[in-house]
């Protein structure tokens, strides 16, 4: 959940595995593991800015204004500033993200 919308639901375990929203991702990024394997280290996703005013969300995606995927990186990512993305997935498992192809990518990266 971020700034009061349910960005990513599923079966934990799908979750965990690959998660589909940048946010979730991040989240998965910043847990510490038990023994980490130094040669496994991916990289941690740091997110940049503050949270916005959850009585005032920014227009389109709540999240685009943190996002390490959104318009911030990518200015031609118009959509996240116009549209706020639909809850949508496999049924099972489902994101928030216009581009929760890349957020999958971006949770691969960031493993431990």
């Amino acid at each position: 959940m971020y700034l009061g919308r349910i960005v990513e639901e599923g079966p934990a375990e799908e979750i965990y595995a690959r998660p589909r929203h940048p946010y979730t991702a991040a989240l998965m990024s910043s847990t510490p593991r038990p023994r980490p394997d130094p040669g496994a280290m991916g990289r941690k996703t740091v997110l940049g800015g503050d949270p916005p005013d959850p009585r005032n969300p920014p227009s389109g995606c709540r999240f685009r204004t943190r996002c390490p995927i959104g318009p911030l990186v990518h200015p031609e990512r118009r959509i996240c500033i116009e549209t706020d993305p639909a809850l949508a997935g496999d049924g099972r498992h489902r994101a928030a993200c216009h581009f929760s192809g890349e957020a999958a990518r971006l949770a691969e990266e960031t493993k431990t």
